[in-house]
């Protein structure tokens, strides 16, 4: 048997048996994995399109996203006063907060960087980004002299991209409704989080309903107050939890990976001088979470 199917053998027994340990361990290799890309590409001093500027933080902020779900995945150490005893426990609710952190990085990343047709339109999603974060900044109180001018300096960068983004041939190709929209409310996207799952490459079925779930967590909803009460007196459906939320967070970041692979040849020569059993594993999950 050839290493490529005695690995994907190996990745059917870890599922059925609810291998945690395992999977973390696979968890890990992925997160070095990652960041063995990025290091790379970085090295390369790889030219991208100037619309793509923020790619390299994206993918930094994903590696720690993901390096403390891996730490989260562990337990969480809570002590107990009474009996001055450490107990370790999987905290749920911390771990879905991060995981739709994850999804929507990944997101982000792949609007900005993958999503984009044309150069016009991924200009127009770069000024849009930046014109959302300054006119959001403009909000913020500032009472010192630097901060003051700051943001008066931001002001007029604010309605030089705008002007930009009037002459931009992506834009000017929107309904005229959809134009004033934009230029009104100054959003970070124009396509909202559930739009977005739907039109990129992510598994729809998958990622839809599982990012709405931890939505809820992250809004202290109903349903996260009732699953925590559950899941406190029924340990086992706890930890079939966790292992489903360990498999949904290894299916972005493989999905990150061979999207690296596409956009740059730095990371492609890396990725194929990785061992065959890491790349299987790789190929495996971002197969699964992407449309087939």
């Amino acid at each position: 048997m050839n290493i490529k199917n005695h690995t994907l053998i190996q990745i059917g027994i870890q599922s059925e048996k609810r291998d945690l340990n395992s999977h973390l361990n696979d968890f890990h290799s992925f997160i070095d994995t990652l960041i063995l890309l990025q290091e790379n590409i970085h090295a390369a001093k790889v030219k991208a399109e100037p619309w793509k500027k923020y790619f390299e933080v994206q993918l930094f902020k994903y590696s720690l996203h993901a390096s403390s779900l891996a730490e989260l995945f562990k337990g969480t150490v809570l002590k107990n006063r009474s009996s001055n005893k450490e107990l370790r426990y999987s905290d749920i609710g911390s771990i879905y907060l991060l995981s739709r952190a994850i999804i929507e990085n990944y997101l982000m990343f792949y609007y900005l960087n993958v999503q984009p047709r044309t150069f016009d339109e991924g200009e127009f999603r770069c000024l849009l980004y930046d014109l959302s974060g300054l006119n959001h900044r403009q909000k913020y109180n500032a009472t010192l002299d630097v901060n003051i001018e700051k943001l008066r300096n931001e002001k007029k960068e604010i309605e030089i991209i705008i002007d930009k983004i009037r002459i931009n041939k992506f834009f000017l190709s929107l309904p005229r409704q959809k134009q004033n929209e934009l230029l009104s409310n100054k959003p970070p996207r124009c396509l909202g989080w559930e739009k977005l799952i739907e039109e990129s490459h992510l598994r729809t079925e998958f990622f839809l309903t599982t990012w709405k779930l931890y939505s809820n967590y992250a809004h202290s909803e109903m349903i996260s107050a009732m699953q925590i009460r559950d899941y406190v007196n029924n340990p086992q459906e706890l930890d079939q939890m966790i292992f489903g939320a360990m498999e949904m967070s290894f299916l972005t970041i493989c999905v990150l990976m061979k999207d690296l692979t596409k956009m740059f040849k730095a990371a492609e020569i890396t990725y194929n001088s990785l061992p065959i059993s890491l790349t299987t594993k790789i190929d495996f999950w971002a197969r699964i979470g992407t449309h087939s």
